[in-house]
């Protein structure tokens, strides 16, 4: 028979989370993982990791540490607030989970980028350079179709071999 429990808190900790896409394919390992819910009166937490790795198709694997704040409304997970720090990027994000539709999620992201870090994850094998650092605004979608990452870098100056670009 079905019943129903509710709990006043809850602590989870010394966890892994780990979510494998084989299509694409890219993966992402979170240890060290502690959730933290409360009952107050809606289920409330916080959840982080540290010692991550997000691996993307055959390029460089990138460390990962992440802090976030949620809600619990019935499937849905809203994460009010998400600060994530990967190699080579500082990300501030808000988003929402449909665990009722996994994998469907939809985050807001704001990210500081080290230019020529991102150069070496993903283009590591090429001889130009690159300088500079920029901002990136954007909406990252994870479906059943796969994923899905719009928006738009901004920088005061970037820098591709001797060429400059100002804004």
């Amino acid at each position: 028979r079905p019943f129903t429990v509710t709990l006043r808190g809850l602590r989870a900790y010394r966890g892994q989370f780990a979510f494998e896409d084989h299509e694409t394919p890219w993966s992402v390992v979170c240890p060290n993982l502690d959730i933290r819910i409360g009952n107050t009166p809606s289920y409330r937490g916080t959840a982080e990791f540290s010692g991550g790795r997000v691996s993307i198709q055959q390029f460089v694997p990138m460390s990962a540490r992440m802090k976030a704040q949620f809600a619990i409304d019935g499937p849905r997970i809203r994460l009010d607030h998400i600060d994530m720090d990967t190699d080579g990027a500082t990300t501030v994000a808000t988003g929402d989970v449909d665990m009722a539709h996994w994998p469907e999620q939809t985050y807001q992201v704001q990210s500081r980028v080290d230019f020529p870090r991102m150069k070496q994850l993903f283009f590591k094998d090429e001889k130009w350079t690159v300088t500079g650092d920029g901002s990136f605004k954007g909406i990252f979608h994870l479906s059943k179709t796969g994923p899905d990452l719009q928006g738009a870098f901004t920088s005061d100056v970037a820098g591709v071999n001797e060429y400059r670009f100002p804004e």
